[in-house]
């Protein structure tokens, strides 16, 4: 059995890709992937902050939304 380092990463769907190398292109190769997690590499979720929310907002223009009218809601039904 070889070990070889390959490049992988973990994509905005949290999902993993390797690049093997290219020359197993042509080959019949069975590949074992082994996972090791380094203690320095995973980062805790960050706590949900709306901060930036809140300093979008401040930088909308005083007229926004000026033109709105004072109309009734539009009719819904009831589903209860």
């Amino acid at each position: 059995m070889h070990t070889f380092q390959v490049n992988s990463q973990i994509n905005e769907n949290g999902l993993l890709s390797i690049k093997l190398p290219q020359e197993w292109a042509n080959q019949q190769v069975n590949v074992l992937l082994v996972l090791e997690a380094l203690q320095n590499s995973l980062k805790p979720p960050e706590p949900a902050n709306l901060t930036q929310a809140f300093e979008l907002l401040t930088q909308l223009p005083d007229d926004f939304m000026n033109e709105r009218t004072g109309d009734v809601p539009q009719s819904r039904e009831e589903w209860l």
